[in-house]
């Protein structure tokens, strides 16, 4: 067990410099164990030496290969087959005919029996010549009182055991099985290591977190996220005629049907964005229908989602409207999601980046440095993050040489105007989600471009669109959040998240 092991590490630790961190390793080794290949030399068990290796093979595969040394130990076992069939198949010299059993006394069908028994003792005697003949130097066979030897083909070629004897090349042992000989020496000795006992104690703070895990944790106060009013802080970019969206009218929102509301709605709603066909949107207005084959793509996303065949039709009523406004409406930089091509643009992505210890008294003080999370003292009782953090990005484009990171949002909100859409951004937290988010992408374009990135010139920022508030009617939609984190604050992030404090302070 120890040399599989110490095998698959070799292979482990070769793959690491070809993979990205722990999670792109684990994907590695999955996908080789779900191909693995039984005649790849290379993932094979590799011996010190061949010379006590065993290879088992059937008669069939051995045909046309040679061994310096054979052992058949099966070859005298009887090869009785039950006849139970509905029908057989044998060859009368000219075809292959198919008889099946309609009487079984029909001379046809007791015929054909007959011929099929033929054919498998042929086919017994052309494997046993096969494995009689693989050997270079020695052959080993068995007989004797073993089960059904008279029926077996080697029966015939042992009835005179004593002509066999006294040929020079044979040898016949009689009686018990012979004593086994003495096994090879070891090539080396190999002490085994005493058990190692765990002297270290296990960080209980190591864990995979997530946006939802943090805002879920104890410490925050609802009342007050709920009436933060001042957005500002640190991180607010400059005000700029692409960042500052009109006010919308705050008149109350009518609720939407409850059948398709809530977190199985969100999940279908993503679903639908996530699978359709950016490009047949483009030119879709208000009132019209889904373009040509979305609304499949629509009731596809409805039904996965477990809803009854008689919501199908109220469910694609409402997620049309909402799934062309989304990709209709013009975002702040210019364009419309329906606009950018598909090399550009990412759905779904999945990622997980490291955390080095980071207390949380320092975490929350960057945080509360640049605006955010004023509401919040604490994430639970952890008093360090550690580990991981994963998410899942709604969709990730390029525009104009920057990129950005979107998020659909199906909340119902009393309004969608940007100071309603700010106090649900500070509300749900969704500055911290927006925030993971943004690093986890500046993470990965700087690992990826290298030099070639930065964040000031290179990131335009996030959006999170209220899909029930936007409104293609209006020249600046309502329902549209957008922001982009000063630097200082994600390079500080960074730093404290990559073990740096100092760096974070600085």
């Amino acid at each position: 067990m120890l040399a599989e092991l110490q095998v698959v590490g070799e292979h482990l630790q070769e793959a690491s410099a070809r993979t990205l961190g722990l999670h792109g390793l684990l994907d590695w080794l999955q996908a080789r164990i779900a191909h693995a290949d039984p005649n790849d030399e290379a993932q094979l068990l590799r011996l010190e030496s061949d010379a006590r290796r065993v290879q088992i093979v059937t008669l069939h595969k051995s045909k046309g290969l040679e061994y310096p040394l054979v052992y058949l130990p099966f070859a005298g076992l009887g090869t009785g087959r039950p006849d139970s069939g509905r029908h057989r198949t044998v060859h009368d010299g000219v075809r292959r005919v198919l008889h099946w059993r309609i009487d079984k006394d029909d001379p046809v069908w007791q015929a054909a029996g007959v011929t099929a028994k033929q054919d498998a003792l042929a086919e017994d005697a052309r494997l046993l010549y096969v494995g009689l003949t693989r050997a270079q130097h020695a052959l080993w066979i068995a007989a004797g009182d073993v089960t059904e030897f008279e029926k077996s083909r080697l029966a015939s070629l042992l009835a005179d055991l004593a002509a066999l004897g006294a040929r020079d090349e044979v040898r016949v042992v009689e009686g018990p099985a012979e004593v086994p000989p003495p096994r090879l020496p070891v090539e080396y000795e190999a002490a085994i290591a005493p058990a190692r006992t765990a002297s270290r104690r296990v960080a209980a703070d190591w864990w995979v977190y997530s946006f939802t895990q943090l805002a879920h944790a104890e410490g925050a106060d609802p009342l007050a996220a709920a009436t933060e009013a001042d957005p500002g802080g640190e991180d607010e970019t400059p005000a700029s005629d692409a960042d500052v969206l009109p006010d919308a009218i705050a008149t109350p929102v009518a609720q939407a049907d409850p059948r398709f509301a809530g977190s199985r709605f969100g999940v279908v709603m993503h679903a639908a964005l996530e699978n359709a066909d950016f490009a047949a949107w483009r030119d879709w207005q208000p009132d019209d229908p889904a373009p040509d084959g979305q609304a499949d793509v629509i009731v596809g996303a409805l039904r996965e989602g477990g809803y009854a065949e008689a919501d199908i039709d109220d469910g694609l009523a409402v997620l049309v409207p909402l799934v062309g406004q989304t990709l209709c409406t013009s975002l702040p930089e210019g364009t419309r999601l329906a606009d950018v091509p598909p090399d550009a643009r990412r759905a779904e992505i999945e990622f997980h980046f490291a955390m080095k210890p980071t207390g949380v008294p320092a975490l929350l003080a960057l945080l509360h440095r640049h605006g955010l999370l004023r509401h919040r003292t604490a994430f639970g009782a952890r008093a360090r993050l550690e580990g991981l953090m994963t998410g899942l990005i709604d969709l990730t484009y390029g525009h104009d040489g920057r990129w950005y990171v979107l998020d659909y949002k199906s909340n119902q909100l009393p309004a969608y105007d940007a100071a309603a859409m700010q106090q649900a951004m500070a509300h749900s937290e969704y500055d911290l989600q927006a925030l993971i988010y943004t690093l986890a992408l500046h993470r990965w374009l700087r690992f990826r471009l290298g030099d070639r990135y930065d964040y000031a010139r290179d990131f335009g920022g996030i959006r999170y669109l209220f899909c029930r508030g936007l409104d293609l009617t209006q020249p600046r939609s309502p329902g549209v959040h957008a922001h982009r984190f000063a630097p200082e604050l994600v390079q500080a992030l960074d730093a404290l998240f990559a073990g740096h404090p100092r760096e974070a302070l600085a």
